[in-house]
């Protein structure tokens, strides 16, 4: 078995664990505990591939800038968010543009972005 195998065997527990929960099944972003049970090299390496794989794919490219973001990899997961939000300009992607933006140390920018996103979703 491949390495990304078993990471989307893990995903896909996640998945049924939260439709038996009631959550919404489809949600892509994961909670900061799932990134920790996969591991967060891990997960950044499932969803390069996934990304690879499914280019068009908006909600593939805001987790891929979540979890960039959560490693500290500021400037890779600005452009991931900037991407998810090309490909669907209805996704919310000011919120993860800001924290990328903070990270960068862009703080002006950042507080742009961040109240877009609560203006979007107040």
């Amino acid at each position: 078995m491949k390495w990304y195998e078993y990471i989307l065997i893990v995903a896909t527990a996640i998945w049924i664990y939260r439709r038996l929960r009631g959550e919404k099944a489809d949600e892509w972003l994961m909670t900061q505990e799932e990134l920790d049970a996969i591991g967060r090299e891990s997960a950044l390496e499932l969803l390069k591939h996934l990304s690879l794989t499914s280019p068009d794919d908006a909600g593939v490219r805001f987790e891929l800038g979540y979890a960039l973001c959560m490693a500290g990899r500021h400037g890779e997961a600005l452009e991931a968010f900037g991407h998810a939000g090309r490909l669907d300009p209805a996704l919310n992607v000011s919120a993860g543009r800001g924290r990328a933006l903070l990270g960068l140390g862009r703080v002006a920018e950042a507080l742009a972005e961040l109240e877009r996103a609560v203006a979007a979703e107040p």
